[in-house]
């Protein structure tokens, strides 16, 4: 029996040391316990997608240890097709306010996040907050308001059912779509010159599908929202000048782009059909060798191996 008291003492006397030495981080993390006193449920919408990748993933526990952990939780706010979401810097991460609001500035990494979610939940604009924690906030200019989505899916819906039958593999289902719009589309040379022109919305899904005009970034949209109807992991890839679309086929990465299949003197209703882009590997990519399609590699990481 002395000798479990002298260990119990000797625990007690522990503790209180390490309260002492670690009084400052005890502090902060009641203070966050008050403020966080459980993990909140996850809030997901129906654009929500269930799968990861290589350089953003879904991050659920409001600690931030490090950058890495800014850019998860912003690809998961914007995958979650959420308006905000609270996280706090662990008490080591010094650096951690500073880098959040330098990401949150960096237009080209927004982007680039961006690229890996649903169209639908994609935004133009990020901001965050710091109020003594973190609170990721994204203003409400979103790309596809609720109108937009519902027209967009109405005639999506409809071009489906025209062209696509039960019995057609995942590769002849996308073919079918390829091959739609580039019979029944044209590339929107004065967009592509001026994004700030208005005669067409050609750098979405919406100028695409609903008024038959598109530049890259509409085409991609497009691929993108078909793709994930049908339930096909996939993203976009850009850089400075393009963008394009990047298809899980049999568990294969492959390079599918509309826009640059789109032959110049092609009027829509003629039959021809370019396939130059059409579920490439990046080897095949390269080999083409068009100055249009590099990518960073250490974003894209999917397509490294294909």
């Amino acid at each position: 029996m002395k000798k479990l008291t002298i260990i119990t003492g000797l625990i007690l006397i522990g503790i209180v040391i390490y309260i002492q030495i670690n009084k400052n981080e005890l502090s902060y993390y009641y203070e966050v316990f008050k403020k966080y006193p459980k993990e909140s449920e996850i809030i997901t919408n129906e654009y929500t997608k269930d799968y990861d990748f290589a350089y953003v993933k879904t991050y659920n526990s409001y600690k931030l240890n490090n950058s890495s952990d800014i850019l998860n939780s912003v690809y998961t706010l914007l995958n979650n097709g959420n308006t905000n979401i609270l996280r706090y810097c662990s008490i080591k991460y010094n650096d951690c306010l500073t880098n959040s609001y330098d990401i949150g500035s960096d237009q080209t990494i927004l982007s680039n996040i961006n690229n890996f979610v649903h169209p639908y939940n994609s935004f133009s604009q990020i901001s965050f907050k710091d109020d003594g924690f973190m609170n990721i906030e994204i203003s409400n200019d979103k790309i596809y308001s609720d109108d937009l989505i519902k027209e967009i899916n109405t005639k999506l819906d409809s071009i489906m059912n025209e062209i696509i039958t039960e019995d057609m593999t995942d590769e002849k289902k996308i073919e079918a779509f390829h091959n739609y719009l580039i019979k029944n589309t044209e590339y929107d040379t004065t967009k592509a010159n001026d994004l700030t022109d208005s005669t067409h919305s050609s750098n979405t899904a919406y100028g695409v599908l609903i008024e038959g005009y598109g530049i890259c970034s509409g085409y991609s949209d497009a691929v993108a929202i078909f793709l994930n109807k049908l339930n096909i992991k996939n993203y976009k890839i850009n850089n400075a000048e393009h963008v394009w679309n990047l298809v899980n086929l049999n568990d294969k990465w492959l390079h599918l782009d509309i826009t640059w299949d789109l032959p110049k003197d092609l009027t829509p209703g003629s039959d021809g059909i370019r396939r130059d882009y059409f579920l490439i590997t990046t080897s095949r990519l390269k080999e083409l060798n068009d100055n249009s399609h590099s990518f960073d590699t250490t974003i894209y990481q999917e397509a490294n191996n294909s």
